[in-house]
């Protein structure tokens, strides 16, 4: 069975717009996430420091801790 050039290349350009909107959908998900995190930082700076993100996250993480009698 042999393939022609016509279709191989096809192949190739299909293979490669493919790719290329995985590649478009990745950075689309990259720049939504920092501009949420931008968001939530200017919204954190405007809040209490006991609303702190790193507060929060500690608070988390202890609380995981404690349920799983993890020490760390």
């Amino acid at each position: 069975m042999s393939l022609s050039f016509h279709s191989l290349s096809q192949i190739y350009i299909n293979k490669i717009e493919k790719l290329n909107f995985k590649i478009k959908n990745t950075i689309k998900i990259i720049t939504k996430f920092f501009l949420i995190v931008l968001i939530t930082k200017k919204m954190w700076r405007g809040c209490p420091s006991s609303w702190d993100l790193k507060g929060s996250y500690r608070m988390v993480w202890e609380d995981l801790y404690r349920r799983n009698n993890i020490i760390p």
